[in-house]
């Protein structure tokens, strides 16, 4: 039996072979013992690999994007708070596509991998128009990222409705091109499209609320005293 696959079936494809492999065993069972079933090929056993291999990228590209706000925003809170935004953006965006009956394949994972940069961008613009003044005390940070949060809308719709625009014309093209570059722009426009609403809501709630105020931290040091 030849178990061929087309690469962008996803997920669909590995629960497929898997449950080719065990219907060919209930098959085995019931042949006569000079019968044997042999499996020429499973291209499920290359998806595997990519998706194995996937995880190490991701893991190491997070580390790396850590490293580097790190040192270059040179604050402790930037790439938790930075990183957290990256993260819930793909969760968000793997959550509408699921609701959407996209499948996590070669071309879904290629549209968000392609978007972490904006998602990085977003976070940043939002990060850095707010924490520089931050005042320490929480009953005023409200106030000031009310003032503060508006002038991030221009950047950050801007740069990414021009990016989503550009793949517009896609979904216009021929059939034969639809079928793989349409979901690869839904991805990353899904994707883009929820790291605006992340960056503009989990970034000023995390400056808010789990940044310590002067009063938490003068309360901290005077019960170690």
């Amino acid at each position: 039996l030849s178990m061929t696959f087309v690469r962008e079936s996803g997920s669909d494809a590995i629960r497929l072979g898997e449950q080719i492999r065990t219907e060919m065993e209930a098959i085995q069972n019931l042949l006569p013992s000079d019968v044997k079933l042999q499996l020429e090929r499973d291209s499920t056993e290359d998806l595997r690999r990519q998706f194995g291999d996937l995880q190490y990228q991701s893991f190491f590209s997070l580390l790396s994007v850590f490293v580097i706000l790190l040192l270059f925003i040179r604050r402790l809170r930037a790439p938790f708070v930075i990183l957290g935004s990256v993260v819930f953006s793909i969760m968000m965006s793997v959550g509408v596509l699921f609701f959407m009956n996209f499948t996590l394949n070669v071309l879904t994972l290629a549209g968000t991998a392609v978007a972490l940069g904006m998602i990085i961008d977003n976070a940043v613009v939002v990060f850095e128009q707010i924490n520089p003044k931050l005042p320490s005390n929480r009953s005023d940070r409200l106030e000031y990222i009310k003032q503060e949060l508006p002038n991030t809308f221009v950047p950050v719709f801007g740069s990414t409705l021009t990016t989503v625009g550009i793949f517009i014309p896609l979904f216009f093209a021929m059939e034969e091109l639809q079928l793989f570059l349409v979901p690869l722009a839904v991805a990353l426009t899904f994707t883009l499209v929820s790291s605006v609403i992340v960056a503009l809501t989990w970034i000023p709630y995390s400056l808010i609320w789990l940044v310590p105020s002067d009063r938490v931290k003068s309360e901290k040091k005077l019960k170690k005293r």
